[in-house]
């Protein structure tokens, strides 16, 4: 039985940086992140996500 998990397609930097703007509630232009690698990004989102969870509780 082969079991392959859903993959969804890898986030572009675009919409990274929309979640960024999401995440801080912000109209600011963030589009100097651009000059980031994917994974960068992926890594600050990341890290934004955690400490606005930890602050919340």
């Amino acid at each position: 039985m082969d079991q392959n998990p859903i993959k969804s397609p890898p986030m572009t930097k675009e919409k990274l940086i929309e979640i960024l703007k999401g995440i801080l509630n912000t109209d600011i232009d963030l589009g100097f992140l651009e000059k980031l690698k994917e994974n960068e990004i992926e890594r600050l989102v990341a890290c934004i996500r955690e400490r606005v969870d930890t602050a919340a509780k």
